[in-house]
């Protein structure tokens, strides 16, 4: 089987291509360029040098959050555009499973973290495996926005060292290493970042197991409402409570 998978919930915007054994192309770029400039003749690109017609693709793999309100939905509206041209399925992959799942080898505690600006990191807890066993992940709870304090809260409960990675680094990592101290691990920069080979394989890994969503059920996972929907409630109690102020 041949999955494509997009990976657009940061500011890299990545496509890759993996069949059942290896990654047969990938390609990430971080620029000035918009994920909506950059994301299909990147797919192209990757096509071209497979040398892989889109005919031959067995289902589209996609990061669908939590990240960037607008990149999730670039991205999930380009694998759902071609789920339905090429009647493939379309796998959302989180994008924290797909964040540690790039150092699923760590035997201990792995924590990503994406910037969700406000003051919040986007998080997952996860245990990885040893290299004997199978290339698997345990996630452990659910996906959280909450923000450094309340998270180096929840992991101290676990007593034992934690392996960080992802784009809130650069801000956060030193309070995590004054905090936990020892027990703070950070992966190199060049292992921090979403990869869609990592996207495509978790997808290909579902559609092995016999899943085969279709484009419409490809759902974002926000966490928190966007700062758009946040605006909108807001003026929505604004207009409520004029209206029964006019009323009384």
């Amino acid at each position: 089987m041949i999955v494509l998978g997009l990976e657009t919930a940061t500011n890299v915007c990545g496509v890759a291509l993996v069949d059942d054994d290896r990654v047969l192309a990938e390609f990430s770029t971080a620029g000035r360029l918009t994920h909506s400039q950059r994301l299909m003749p990147l797919v192209e690109q990757a096509l071209g040098e497979a040398g892989i017609d889109r005919g031959r693709l067995d289902g589209i793999a996609v990061s669908a959050g939590p990240g960037s309100f607008t990149g999730l939905r670039i991205g999930l509206a380009t694998a759902k555009g071609l789920g339905y041209a090429l009647d493939r399925p379309v796998l959302a992959v989180p994008t924290l499973d797909a964040l540690a799942f790039n150092v699923w080898a760590w035997p201990g505690l792995i924590c990503p973290l994406l910037d969700a600006r406000k003051d919040q990191v986007y998080a997952a807890l996860y245990r990885g495996s040893p290299p004997t066993g199978g290339r698997s992940l345990r996630r452990l709870g659910g996906y959280w926005a909450m923000d450094l304090g309340a998270l180096l809260e929840r992991l101290s409960a676990f007593n034992e060292a934690v392996l960080f990675l992802g784009d809130a680094l650069p801000r956060y990592g030193p309070g995590i290493a004054e905090r936990l101290g020892a027990k703070a691990h950070f992966v190199p920069v060049s292992g921090r970042f979403p990869r869609a080979a990592a996207v495509a394989e978790l997808g290909l890994r579902r559609l092995a197991a016999g899943r085969r969503p279709g484009a419409a059920e490809a759902r974002p996972i926000y966490v928190r409402q966007s700062e758009a929907e946040v605006k909108a409630r807001a003026r929505a109690r604004a207009r409520r409570a004029a209206t029964n102020d006019g009323s009384r």
